[in-house]
């Protein structure tokens, strides 16, 4: 016998596998007026997951404690973004000991003239697993308990995989759903989460950090805003100057670029004498986007007297191999460039 129907509905139309979708109509929808609103004008958005990613030694970690205390005390983010939402902050260590995220609290609350004992301030410095789910229902019961509004996970590696190897960090379908399910009950806590990231190795000095260099699928395609760190030269030791890039940008439609130095001081042997200066550059100067034929000479000049291959100066400079190749031939016929015969 055959009839038209679906044999996994029951009786009432309802299928036995309804995952519970909600259906609205648009003159409801718009009946509600959903709100967006800064908690740092320019910077961070209230309900949109966070990524700050970056380089090894672009100050993640420290920005991260910088932005901490601005919420909490309503300072100035890097002493130029305004706090417009002032509320309690939970930031997760995985890789900082507590001697040294106690200094750089010090030093950076000194900077700022604000109480590094800040009541509204909350510190752990071990990781949950996130994709455990009974760890990641203990964080959500945890941020309701303390109330605290923004959750910072540092770094996001620690707390993603370690608890379930199967978990395959290149696939976008693996670690996709992964990041989202951690996002909604974050979310659903109360709180926006930050995730502060690392890039893939190889990222070199002298060129912005962009969504497609932070490690992992589906970082890039999951984070609804982001803060992305990047050098602007390679550290010089003993000058505890480093010059920075921090891209900013959001889904919901800003972005900014901005350059900065910041001065951190070389400690003593007693370990003192370390500070918290920040330097935004005026516009044009550093914060130019150079040409394709300056990136390309600037790599140059930073690899010389050593040549470098096509694909290394293309990948470097993110433009294709046939565009790279014709930039060079022109350098080469104004005696800008010349061909090595040394083999990398």
């Amino acid at each position: 016998m055959y009839t038209i129907g679906n044999a996994n509905s029951n009786t009432n139309g309802q299928s036995a596998s309804d995952p519970g979708i909600e259906v609205v109509n648009a003159a409801s929808f718009f009946d509600n007026v959903f709100s967006l609103y800064w908690i740092i004008c320019g910077i961070l958005v209230w309900g949109q997951p966070t990524v700050i990613g970056g380089p090894r030694k672009t100050l993640k970690t420290a920005i991260v404690v910088d932005l901490a205390l601005s919420i909490v005390t309503g300072s100035w983010f890097l002493s130029r973004f305004q706090v417009n939402y002032v509320c309690k902050v939970w930031i997760l260590f995985g890789e900082s000991d507590r001697a040294t995220v106690q200094q750089t609290v010090n030093v950076v609350a000194q900077s700022k003239g604000v109480d590094p004992r800040h009541p509204g301030l909350y510190f752990s410095f071990q990781l949950p697993q996130l994709s455990d789910r009974n760890q990641l229902d203990w964080l959500a019961r945890r941020i309701q308990e303390l109330q605290v509004k923004v959750v910072v996970i540092d770094p996001l590696y620690l707390a993603l995989l370690a608890s379930d190897r199967s978990i395959d960090p290149r696939n976008l379908y693996s670690i996709g759903p992964l990041l989202k399910n951690i996002a909604d009950v974050i979310l659903g806590a109360g709180a926006v989460p930050i995730f502060v990231h690392h890039t893939t190795k190889g990222k070199r000095s002298g060129t912005d950090t962009e969504l497609d260099d932070l490690a992992f699928s589906g970082i890039q395609e999951f984070a609804r805003s982001w803060i992305l760190l990047s050098r602007r030269s390679k550290y010089e030791s003993a000058s505890g100057l480093h010059e920075l890039t921090m891209a900013v940008g959001g889904s919901v439609g800003f972005s900014d670029r901005h350059s900065l130095n910041v001065f951190e001081g070389e400690c003593d042997g007693a370990f003192r004498g370390t500070e918290w200066r920040i330097e935004f550059l005026p516009e044009g100067q550093a914060t130019a986007v150079p040409t394709k034929e300056e990136r390309l000479l600037n790599i140059l000049r930073r690899y010389f007297p050593q040549p470098e291959t096509l694909t290394g100066l293309a990948a470097e400079a993110k433009l294709p191999r046939g565009e790279t190749r014709s930039i060079l031939e022109a350098f080469i016929k104004n005696g800008v460039v010349t061909k090595s015969s040394v083999m990398k």
